[in-house]
């Protein structure tokens, strides 16, 4: 959601997975929304939800909150994030992630 003249949108919907070595799940699919405020002393603060599933049956919701570290171009930055994920069904059990990102609107349709 365009937010004009500004480094970052207003918020963004995205599709994620990712891939667990070691543990099962192996493969996670994300369908995901964050909202994005810019702050004066970091690049931005983002909430956002998440819905994941392994398209086996296992499946949840993951509400999420990354930060904004620094920008390596006017729209591209590295971010730290923080994501509880509760499973709904109960097979995998609730589970936390951090993870270092990157963030850049290549495939991005801002409107």
């Amino acid at each position: 959601f365009s937010n004009i003249g500004a480094k970052y949108p207003h918020g963004y919907v995205a599709f994620e997975y990712s891939y667990v070595f070691g543990d099962n799940p192996k493969n996670i699919f994300r369908l995901n929304y964050k909202h994005i405020f810019t702050l004066d002393f970091i690049e931005y603060f983002s909430p956002g939800i998440s819905f994941f599933t392994d398209f086996k049956g296992n499946s949840g919701l993951a509400p999420s909150i990354s930060v904004g570290l620094f920008r390596v171009k006017d729209d591209m930055s590295f971010y730290l994030e923080y994501r509880y994920n509760l499973s709904t069904d109960g097979v995998w059990g609730n589970f936390n992630e951090i993870q270092l990102g990157f963030y850049a609107p290549f495939f991005t349709i801002n409107y």
